[in-house]
Order: structure tokens, then C-alpha cells, then sequence
């Protein structure tokens, strides 16, 4: 089984919907791209809310913590 195969079985079996499986990787894959980032350029935590055009709190988003942000704000 590939890793993608994977993080889809994941998400199905904590989303309600297929919807929300969706929306939950694709909140994942924006974080893990966003981390990325942020670890590429080295930036500290109101560094990358300043790039990322968010407040410092926002910006946890960045360390993994999908809490603060909808989709569309990881958009």
C-alpha cells in the first residue's frame, strides 16, 4: 500500500463524511507544504505569520496545529 493510499484510509476512518475526509487532507497537505516552508527559510513563528499574512497565534498553523485555521485560511 502506498503512503498516499494510506493517508486516505486515515482520514476516512476519522471523518464522518467524505467530505470532511477531504477537507482534512487537504488542510494537511496545506500544512505540511507550509511547514515546509517556514523550515526552509528558517523563519521563527511571527516571521512565518508575517509571510503567511496571519496573526502570531494564526501562525501555529505553521508547527502543525490545524485548530486555528479553516481551509480556507491555510488557502
Amino acid at each position: 500500500m502506498t503512503k498516499a493510499m494510506e493517508d486516505k484510509r486515515v482520514w476516512n476512518a476519522i471523518a464522518d463524511t467524505p467530505e470532511e475526509a477531504a477537507n482534512l487532507r487537504a488542510r494537511s497537505d496545506l500544512m505540511m507544504q507550509i511547514a515546509a516552508i517556514v523550515k526552509a527559510n528558517d523563519w521563527k513563528q511571527a516571521e512565518a505569520a508575517a509571510h503567511c499574512g496571519v496573526t502570531s497565534r494564526a501562525s501555529t498553523i505553521c508547527y502543525g496545529d490545524a485548530s486555528h485555521g479553516s481551509r480556507w485560511t491555510l488557502s
